[in-house]
């Protein structure tokens, strides 16, 4: 039986003895692939867990992302995957039927990431799955939603950036082949990441249901709605305040279109007429060029902007009502940018930081793992692979000082805990051999 965390004391967490993480004693069962399901269940095993996570024999599609050149192990598994354990079972065999529903009687939480037929062709349907365990914990995630016409499509992070608008928000453009613009897919894929934290808030409410009532149940989450609430602050629409200047945007972005424009005029009138403060994100709240590298300022509220053109001495628009992108406002911006280029990313931050403006430095990803900040906040972390050998990730962003979150070890080869697994559930030895043999499961 797990230790309960309330009953340790200093003493315990000081003697050098591993405390328990919070969810020490569930299991949980993860069927699902590349990085959205995943990421909720690698937040569980660092809370804890016991994380089973069922491969087909060909293992993740995410570990032939980055891949390794001669190892059966991508950059993409190894990221997403640490502190689990792997069987491979192949789902549309019959001969496995009954070690996977083994696997469920005894799960606390079941995590699928199929489509909707799919569930029902490998028996992981919810009404089953809870016919055979009625205490468990069953999250349902479809990349488009479980509802609606997109029920049974698959889906990955850049439809749901489409379909949200966060790629009209967020994208930028690239010339295509005809030279007008074309939105990038932005990446990482912040949707799926975002599904994975989102998910693992319903698995530990569902589970804090359960604590209370003795009730499992389903739980839903999908990119899509994720998408929408990542879009939350600028996609909502004030019927009574927002409807006339709406129907004025889209009658001249029709004729923007009707005249072939491209994706950046497209975007430049939607900036202009639409996304609330955008003049902001033209000189006070954004990212600079330095004399040696780039630096990000975050001043917002009317006190930091007043405090950002003190520092910079740059003429303030709002005194003398400059219009938003007129040309007096484009010369103000580009005095700006030539401003801070002319000092070091030092000096802007040692200025900005005096007199109260929030700042930070722009990294590259290469940089930001490194980062003092980042490291003695636990936000990377360094793991051992046996294969792989040592790399660098990030850590699950939560601390939780009386049941501590770490990772329990990297991620696993596939199949590695295939036997292991399935002799505690009770198979006998023959049986396991022969599911071998028949290479429904791998590998012993």
């Amino acid at each position: 039986m797990a230790h309960d965390s309330a009953t340790l004391d200093s003493a315990t967490l000081d003697s050098g003895i591993a405390a328990p993480g919070a969810l020490a004693g569930i299991r949980v069962l993860e069927f699902a692939q590349n990085l959205a399901i995943p990421s909720c269940g690698r937040m569980l095993a660092a809370m804890g867990a016991e994380v089973i996570k069922v491969e087909p024999p060909t293992g993740d599609a995410s570990r032939t992302l980055g891949p390794f050149p001669g190892l059966r192990e991508g950059r993409a598994y190894a990221v997403a995957n640490p502190g689990k354990r792997s069987v491979v079972l192949d789902l549309g065999d019959a001969r496995t039927h009954a070690a996977r529903d083994a696997l469920l009687r005894t799960a606390d939480v079941v995590l699928c990431a199929f489509k909707g037929p799919d569930l029902e062709r490998y028996g992981l349907a919810y009404a089953r799955v809870a016919a055979l365990n009625p205490r468990v914990v069953y999250l349902e995630h479809r990349a488009l939603g479980s509802e609606g016409p997109d029920r049974d499509e698959g889906g990955y992070d850049v439809l749901v950036q489409a379909l949200s608008g966060l790629s009209f928000i967020t994208s930028r453009s690239e010339p295509g082949p005809t030279g007008q613009g074309r939105p990038l897919t932005v990446r990482p894929a912040y949707s799926d990441m975002a599904t994975g934290l989102s998910s693992a808030a319903a698995v530990l409410g569902a589970l804090y249901h359960r604590e209370r009532t003795g009730e499992g149940q389903r739980v839903r989450t999908s990119l899509l709605a994720t998408a929408h609430w990542l879009a939350m602050p600028m996609s909502g629409r004030f019927e009574q305040h927002d409807r006339a200047q709406l129907d004025e945007f889209h009658a001249d972005l029709a004729a923007l279109r009707a005249a072939d424009a491209g994706f950046d005029d497209q975007r430049a009138l939607y900036e202009a007429r639409v996304l609330p403060a955008s003049g902001n994100f033209d000189l006070t709240f954004r990212h600079y060029l330095t004399a040696d590298g780039m630096v990000a300022v975050g001043a917002l509220s009317p006190s930091l902007i007043d405090r950002f053109y003190a520092v910079t001495g740059l003429p303030d628009p709002r005194a003398t009502l400059v219009e938003y992108r007129s040309a007096a406002w484009n010369a103000i911006v580009a005095q700006a940018e030539a401003l801070l280029r002319s000092e070091t990313t030092a000096h802007w931050l040692a200025r900005f930081r005096a007199a109260g403006v929030p700042c930070s430095r722009y990294h590259l990803p290469t940089e930001a793992i490194d980062d003092p900040g980042a490291v003695a906040n636990g936000c990377v972390e360094d793991i051992e692979h046996p294969v792989l050998g040592p790399y660098r990730t990030t850590t699950a962003p939560l601390v939780m000082e009386r049941s501590p979150v770490r990772t329990t070890g990297p991620s696993p080869a596939l199949g590695a805990d295939t036997h292991a697994v399935l002799a505690a559930l009770g198979l006998d030895e023959a049986t396991i051999a022969a599911l071998h043999a028949a290479g429904v499961i791998r590998p012993r």
